[in-house]
């Protein structure tokens, strides 16, 4: 599926930037211009690439989280009772430094 995913993906790139540098738009602009219930459809892409992110980097938090908790507890054998809270306190930790980084706006 991984390759089925890369491979598609790799067209969809490349169909985008040649109808890009053809037209001079991009495609939801194009789609909300000239297809008939065009901007509700580009809505709906929008709201469907936001959605499918933000499922994406919760799943990454959560086994990043349990990856951290895992070598924790190879170094701290007390915590292997209590990974629910350990695992969600640096799921935390690493959503309020995420956010803090973002906020402050500059990345170096």
């Amino acid at each position: 599926m991984l390759l089925l995913s890369c491979f598609f993906s790799g067209i969809l790139i490349h169909a985008y930037g040649k109808f890009a540098l053809a037209s001079g738009d991009t495609a939801l602009h194009a789609m909300k211009n000239n297809i008939p219930f065009g901007k509700l459809i580009a809505i709906l892409i929008l709201v469907g690439i936001s959605f499918g992110q933000w499922v994406s980097l919760m799943g990454i938090l959560g086994i990043s989280s349990n990856i951290i908790f895992e070598i924790l507890s190879l170094n701290f054998p007390a915590l292997e009772g209590s990974e629910y809270i350990v695992v969600l306190s640096v799921a935390i930790l690493i959503l309020v430094i995420f956010y803090s980084v973002m906020l402050k706006g500059k990345y170096s």
